[in-house]
């Protein structure tokens, strides 16, 4: 028996038209992926507070997903100049696999231009404890366009301008 096990979440807004922001452990925030399962928002917003204190959008944010055996922790590194992507994906005991991709990007005033695309997939075979081969992918895409953010206490909000949903990202 062969099994395909394959983890992706687009940091294009676009692809998570179903995530309601700042809903997290203990909330129903579930998220359509490529091939219609639904990721569950398992981020801890409670580091986000009331007040915010950030002033700069640079920096390491991170978002956590996942459903029953396998979880997807997204980290945002975003510099003056550009923005690294990091999906790292999990599934049951198997070692985690990384897909990163880094892109041009500029902010200034509450926008943040991704310059141009990019994306990344890997992938490993296992062999489970049946003997069965099991197929695991790990990807990451980001989409070039422009995105509005703000703070929501410490945590950072993006929205694709133009759309409502907001993607909640926490500081690390």
């Amino acid at each position: 028996m062969k099994w395909v096990v394959a983890f992706f979440l687009a940091f294009a807004l676009s692809a998570c038209s179903k995530s309601s922001s700042f809903k997290g452990k203990g909330n129903n925030n579930y998220e359509e992926t490529k091939d219609g399962s639904a990721l569950k928002n398992e981020t801890d917003y409670s580091v986000c507070g009331n007040t915010t204190t950030r002033t700069s959008i640079e920096g390491l944010w991170t978002l956590q997903k996942g459903q029953e055996n396998f979880r997807i922790t997204t980290s945002l590194n975003i510099r003056a100049d550009g923005v690294d992507i990091t999906n790292t994906c999990t599934y049951q005991g198997y070692a985690s696999l990384t897909a990163q991709v880094s892109v041009s990007s500029r902010h200034a005033d509450g926008i943040l231009e991704i310059l141009a695309a990019g994306s990344k997939s890997e992938q490993r075979t296992e062999t489970d404890t049946d003997g069965n081969t099991i197929n695991i992918n790990c990807d990451t895409k980001i989409d070039a366009g422009r995105m509005s953010y703000y703070f929501k206490g410490n945590c950072l909000a993006l929205v694709i301008q133009g759309q409502r949903e907001e993607l909640a990202f926490v500081p690390q």
